[in-house]
């Protein structure tokens, strides 16, 4: 039995972005060039303390972070809002190493509307891994979890530890960046315990 169903074409493609609107998103989206200028602003006077003062408060060495391309930037303007007390910046990696992005820890969140702001993505920036490709591989499982901090407090320990951006992103290029993983290297994923009152549980559903 054949059926049919008549959809008008401004309905089939009312979700599909135009290739204007791709043109445009593409034209505003930063090279790795301009990330990496962005972060070198993030290793100007005094960055170095202020990277000792996280891992304090994250209870990791300093040096991790650095591995991980950590700075400081002081305050300036970041998505209309002006970030009086500077941010933490990191690099976001694609599977072969090359910064995509550049991603913003707070010193100091702000609300908007009633979310707490605590990280940004600097604007212009692609979600990547969190990484440190010369260190990241000490041998023995390969964990994957999400976050910078969780990639951090892994590796203080001595563990193999590749951030993903978030509970969804980041499979193609975890696939490019372990095609070359032994075969019967162990790979275990990490997910969120962040169970939502309502029984959704991204962080689970995100690992499978």
């Amino acid at each position: 039995t054949l059926f049919g169903l008549i959809v008008p074409l401004a309905d089939l493609y009312a979700d599909r972005p135009r290739p204007q609107r791709q043109a445009k998103a593409q034209a505003d989206k930063l090279t790795s060039q301009q990330c990496i200028d962005l972060l070198e602003r993030a290793r100007g006077p005094g960055w170095q303390a202020k990277v000792a003062e996280l891992a304090q408060q994250m209870r990791v060495s300093a040096q991790v972070l650095i591995d991980l391309g950590m700075g400081w930037r002081w305050g300036d303007v970041e998505h209309g809002k002006q970030l009086e007390d500077g941010s933490w910046d990191y690099p976001m990696r694609d599977g072969g190493g090359q910064v995509i992005g550049v991603h913003r820890r707070l010193a100091r969140p702000f609300t908007r509307g009633s979310d707490e702001i605590s990280k940004l993505m600097q604007k212009g920036s692609r979600l990547g891994l969190v990484y440190a490709p010369a260190v990241w591989d000490k041998g023995g499982p390969v964990l994957l979890v999400e976050g910078m901090t969780d990639t951090a407090a892994l590796m203080e320990l001595g563990i193999s530890a590749i951030g993903r951006p978030n509970d969804k992103a980041g499979a193609d290029q975890l696939a490019e960046l372990l095609a070359d993983l032994e075969l019967d290297r162990q790979v275990l994923v990490v997910g969120e315990r962040d169970q939502k009152a309502d029984g959704r549980w991204p962080g689970r559903d995100g690992a499978v």
